[in-house]
């Protein structure tokens, strides 16, 4: 694996890459955000152009692949509590649409309230990224372990407030925990 390092808004992003052949390329953005890999393909028709990945124009390519992980990246990084309450409205659409009985119908609504989902966060005309359907995945994982991790210390916060309150108990009552 091969290093790069590329200065973007006056930001110096680490990356590696992880694959390059003459029309496919996978990168991954190491600093200074850890973002999933993002990939560059050349495919049908422009595959008969001089132009592939292994020259200068592929340089270029894996320039342009970090600097879109970096807006990602930072896209989820500044708007992390807005996107997790996103989160949370999409999971309630999900589990509303199990009343639907037609499964084809729930299918296609669900595919829709992805979409809807990503086009909120990742909106193209503002931010100038969009998510792709390969980034969908590891920002769910993200979101999903975010919700678990909130929720596990919700229940550890409302176990020492009652375990507090058992100890004031028994203190009053004269007791020792």
């Amino acid at each position: 694996m091969n290093s790069i390092e590329v200065t973007f808004d006056n930001v110096l992003l680490k990356g590696l890459i992880l694959k390059r052949e003459k029309f496919y390329v996978e990168v991954q953005l190491i600093s200074p955000f850890k973002a999933w890999e993002n990939y560059g393909i050349i495919s049908g028709m422009c595959r008969m152009t001089p132009k592939h990945l292994l020259t200068e124009y592929g340089d270029e390519v894996i320039r342009q692949l970090l600097i879109e992980s970096y807006k990602k990246a930072k896209i989820f990084h500044e708007r992390f509590d807005w996107i997790c309450n996103a989160y949370k409205a999409y999971k309630a659409e999900l589990m509303a649409l199990y009343k639907i009985p037609d499964v084809k119908m729930r299918s296609k609504i669900k595919s829709k309230l992805e979409d809807w989902f990503f086009d909120a966060v990742f909106t193209e005309s503002v931010t100038g990224v969009r998510a792709t359907y390969t980034d969908r995945d590891h920002i769910f994982k993200i979101l999903e372990n975010h919700s678990i991790e909130v929720e596990r210390n919700k229940n550890s916060k409302e176990y020492g407030i009652w375990l507090e309150r058992l100890k004031g108990y028994l203190n009053n009552a004269g007791l020792k925990l």
